[in-house]
Order: C-alpha cells, then sequence, then structure tokens
C-alpha cells in the first residue's frame, strides 16, 4: 500500500471534526501526529482565526443594527397606518340617539379639517416609510 502525503490542506480540512470530536479515531490520530510534527501550524492556524473571527463579528453587528433599524421602520410604519385610519375615519363617525342620526364632527367644521389634515400627515408618514422599507425589500 502506498502512503500518501498529508498537505496542510488536508490537516485544515479535517480540523473542524477534530475540535467536533466527531473524526474519526484514525483521522484524530492522524491530525495529532500532523500538530506534534508541525507545532507552529495551530499558532498560524490561530492568528488567521482571529482574524476572520473579527471580520465575522463586526458584519454581526453590522447586520444587528440593519435589523434594529428595519424592525424601527416597521414599527413607525405601522403606528403612522394607525393614526391615519383612525384620523381619517374619526370625522365620520356617528350616533343614533332615539332613532336620530347625528355626526359626532357635524357641527364642527373647523375640528373636522384638523383630523383630516393630521390624517393627511400621517398617511404622509406612512407612505415615506413604506417607501424607506422597499429597499430592505420589507415593504
Amino acid at each position: 500500500m502506498k502512503q500518501s502525503t498529508i498537505t496542510t490542506d488536508i490537516i485544515r480540512d479535517l480540523l473542524p471534526a477534530y475540535f467536533a470530536g466527531t473524526a474519526s479515531p484514525d483521522t484524530m490520530a492522524l491530525v495529532d501526529q500532523y500538530l506534534e510534527k508541525n507545532p507552529d501550524f495551530l499558532e498560524t492556524l490561530d492568528d488567521r482565526m482571529n482574524g476572520r473571527l473579527e471580520q465575522v463579528r463586526e458584519t454581526q453587528r453590522t447586520e444587528l443594527i440593519a435589523l434594529e433599524r428595519t424592525r424601527r421602520m416597521i414599527r413607525g410604519k405601522s403606528v403612522f397606518m394607525g393614526f391615519g385610519i383612525f384620523f381619517t375615519l374619526f370625522p365620520f363617525s356617528f350616533s343614533v340617539i332615539n332613532g336620530q342620526f347625528r355626526w359626532l364632527m357635524g357641527d364642527e367644521p373647523i375640528a373636522q379639517g384638523i383630523f383630516l389634515l393630521l390624517a393627511a400627515a400621517c398617511w404622509v408618514g406612512f407612505f415615506v416609510y413604506r417607501q424607506r422599507l422597499k429597499v430592505t425589500g420589507v415593504a
């Protein structure tokens, strides 16, 4: 049987299974032998892994910031929509007392105008948030 050479790339491929403890006993012995013969390999690997770990942490931090911003935007969009619906429909609310139909704000045209202006502002806010969320693909 011909003995093949074990390269650094092969050992690097085997390390995840080795450290997880899922490698076979022969593979564990092979990696142990290689590490005994090449003690500087782990130091080089540690330096590389620390650099990659920092990159992963930075990426995760950036993703968490983007996620939190998206959550706030969705919440803001929902708030604007809720108030927009309220301020739009409230001037059209009515009551029936003793069989008589009565608009709640029928005698208050200024209040109706204020409510409708507030509704318009809320709908503008809603559509602004909606447009911003289209960038993230959420809207």
